[in-house]
């Protein structure tokens, strides 16, 4: 139908006048517009990753790992569009925008290009979803310096949802979005245009929490919106959706100067480091909305989905940067490591979905998914690591995170030149040279001195190490001793600098044991092994059997303690420790060589069994799953989801039995018979249903699968 032309503009007019700001154009910087933090980054084009650990994989990451993600999602260079996946679609393209900050590669540039100019004709059409999600579009305004049609259409899509969502007087009209990704969506339009009505329209949505539900809602505490933000304590909900949450509460705090909002994120931070984190920096423990459950109500396997580790990356980062306290770094940083990195092969082009602290070798990274969101979390998260190395403010320099890297700083009186030179990770040595614009300047260098150089590996009330270390810090300057002051958990040097100076920071890095509190029962008598910010695991490859044989009789003391090089193969360049144990063969403990390497470098050399808390003690069989006795299958529950585990049925029935998988609509699927007395072992998912019947198919009753290794003893009727 043909519209008047007096009546188009009517339309506008009135479309104007309901949704506040619709008319107005933004128009986008060259560089990031400031938050607000009392620390300023060094952003990605100032920062250069040399030779070693985050160099490398850098690379890895550009060279293989989004062209890997790019050609999974179907996406085609020369005339690119939305295929599969449209989250991880829209989540890579944001790390391609952050890698092109960081560097420029012509091919990805071009396709970039081409994609924002499809995606902003897909939106034009009406395809909101898009226009939802602007951080990728927004970052690439930064790489070209100048807007693109994907952009344009999502700082009109956010005048309209506010329209949507709140009434002239601000008043609420529409409850948040499931998924909780509005605030840092919003939060990047600011940073690429640095309108002012994208810094309030962040606000608004933060506010919007804890409002009387509008019409049919999940479980509101699922994205954090249970309650107004100054009454919330404590994570809860999607473990992934709570760090998207988690990361604008703090930049909406940074950016309004409101106290509330900083003091929420503390509060809720610090529940979590007391009652519901795993070792490796993992979270969500309930698989069946992948999130938060009850506090010490995590499992020793956990679920840990790539995606909630990502989401820590960025909230820790961000409150180290509100406070310059240096414990939020130090969670960033063994999220990392640990948690975060174990969801990407060395390789490059495999991932885990679920980080699991145990398995009984069913399980393996994959190169594609059916929801495939955390490949794009990979995607977004590594690029963005070269910007977390430095921070100043005034004269105060800081060293957030230690990699071989270079930058120059734009401090207060002058540029100022940092190098880095380490082998961190694997050794504690880190060397700088500081080349101020002008010799004499007065800086205060603040070199972080990591929570696991001292009771602990992490921060928080959960975790902390068996037996004291002997081993201390020490600082040189052009080779001379020097005593640091330490504030907020930085070692700080007060001098006057000139070009060339050097500082040598050694961050010893013994092998140590940790136990988690009694209130997590599925750690009690086990032990976890650390050296410096990597958590270890016995890995079956390394220790020729099933490693769930292997404990500690004692925790090994220093000198039992060797930690090797290894030199070849898929894990060139790791660390191998090697500890003094048991096995347990035949019902007989033997003395045993446990071998451990870094847990995010494990299953590179093929799915085996592995584990990172080790029994001390007499090893216990694995824990038995409740037995449901039944003869009505209406009585047997379908699968639940969850991550991946194993259990080992045990037919003590004195009859052969048929094994079913009751699956999510409660269909049931054969897995052919178990004879008496025989075992199996079977992989599985954590919540899922094993039913058995007897050979005339008359129901005996169901298993269902916890987060850890466990038994399912088939009893007699």
């Amino acid at each position: 139908m043909k519209i008047p032309v007096f009546s188009f503009f009517c339309l506008v007019f009135l479309q104007v006048l309901a949704f506040p700001g619709l008319g107005r154009e933004s128009k986008v910087r060259s560089s990031p517009a400031p938050i607000g933090y009392p620390l300023t980054p060094v952003g990605l084009g100032r920062v250069a990753l040399g030779d070693g650990f985050w160099g490398d994989r850098m690379k890895t990451h550009v060279k293989v790992t989004i062209p890997h993600v790019l050609k999974t999602l179907g996406v085609d260079y020369s005339d690119p569009r939305p295929g599969r996946s449209a989250l991880a679609l829209v989540r890579t393209l944001e790390g391609v925008s952050y890698s092109l900050l960081y560097e420029d590669h012509k091919e990805l540039r071009a396709m970039m290009e081409k994609m924002c100019a499809n995606v902003g004709e897909l939106s034009k059409e009406g395809n909101r979803w898009f226009g939802a999600v602007p951080e990728a579009p927004a970052f690439f305004s930064m790489v070209t310096g100048k807007s693109n049609a994907w952009l344009k259409e999502c700082l009109k899509e956010y005048r309209l949802r506010d329209g949507e969502h709140f009434d002239k007087e601000g008043a609420h009209l529409k409850e948040p979005e499931a998924h909780a990704y509005y605030g840092m969506a919003i939060i990047s339009l600011y940073q690429a245009t640095g309108d002012e009505y994208f810094k309030k329209l962040a606000r608004k949505f933060m506010d919007i929490r804890g409002m009387p539900a509008t019409g049919q809602r999940t479980w509101p505490k699922f994205a954090a919106q249970h309650r107004p933000v100054e009454e919330m304590n404590e994570p809860g909900g999607h473990a992934g959706s709570f760090g998207w949450f988690a990361t604008a509460l703090v930049d909406v705090g940074a950016l309004s100067g409101e106290k509330k909002y900083g003091d929420a994120a503390i509060r809720i931070w610090q529940d979590m480091v007391d009652t519901r984190i795993c070792i490796t920096g993992g979270t969500g423990a309930v698989s069946r909305w992948e999130g938060f459950g009850e506090p010490y109500q995590f499992g020793r396997g956990g679920y840990n989905e790539t995606c909630a580790a990502s989401g820590l990356v960025f909230y820790n980062y961000r409150l180290g940067m509100m406070t310059k306290e240096a414990k939020y770094f130090d969670l960033m940083e063994a999220v990392l490591f640990n948690g975060f990195l174990s969801g990407v092969s060395l390789s490059g082009n495999k991932f885990f979905y679920t980080n699991l602290l145990e398995s009984g070798g069913q399980v393996a990274r994959q190169e594609d998914r059916r929801v495939p969101c955390c490949h794009g979390s990979v995607a977004r998260t590594i690029p963005q690591v070269a910007g977390y190395f430095y921070a100043h403010a005034d004269n105060d320099l800081y060293l957030p995170l230690y990699g071989t890297s270079s930058a120059t700083i734009p401090m207060t009186g002058g540029l100022v030149k940092v190098a880095q030179e380490t082998k961190y990770p694997f050794e504690g040595k880190v060397k700088f040279t500081i080349a101020p614009e002008k010799d004499g300047r007065k800086i205060n260098l603040h070199l972080r001195i990591p929570t696991w150089t001292g009771k602990q590996f992490m921060p928080g009330k959960l975790y902390s190490f068996v037996g004291p270390s002997t081993e201390q810090w020490e600082i040189k300057v052009n080779g001379n001793p020097v005593k640091a002051k330490l504030e907020k958990g930085f070692a700080v040097i007060e001098r006057s600098w000139k070009a060339g100076d050097k500082v040598e920071l050694n961050l010893p890095m013994p092998v140590r044991f940790s136990s988690c509190i009694d209130k997590v029962k599925a750690t009690r008598s086990r032990l976890a092994v650390t050296r410096g910010p990597l958590v270890f695991c016995a890995e079956e490859v390394d220790n020729a059997g099933p490693v769930r044989r292997l404990s500690f009789p004692d925790v090994p003391e220093p000198g039992q303690v060797k930690v090797t090089n290894l030199d070849d193969g898929a894990l060139k360049g790791m660390k191998m420790i090697h500890l003094p144990g048991t096995q347990k063969l035949a019902d007989e403990q033997r003395p045993a060589v446990i071998r451990m390497i870094p847990y995010f470098s494990w299953e590179n050399r093929g799915s085996k069994s592995m584990s990172v808390w080790i029994p001390q003690g007499q090893i216990e069989n694995a824990p038995p799953l409740h037995w449901h006795p039944t003869s009505d299958l209406k009585d047997i529950p379908k699968s639940g989801k969850g991550g991946q585990t194993e259990i080992t049925f045990e037919n003590h029935s004195g009859n052969s039995v048929k094994l079913y998988w009751i699956n999510y609509r409660g269909g049931r699927q054969s897995y052919g018979q178990v004879k008496s007395g025989e075992k199996r072992v079977q992989a599985t998912y954590a919540n899922a249903t094993w039913a058995v019947t007897d050979e005339n198919d008359k129901w005996l009753g169901y298993f269902i699968a916890s987060h850890e290794i466990a038994s399912g003893l088939i009893p007699k009727k």
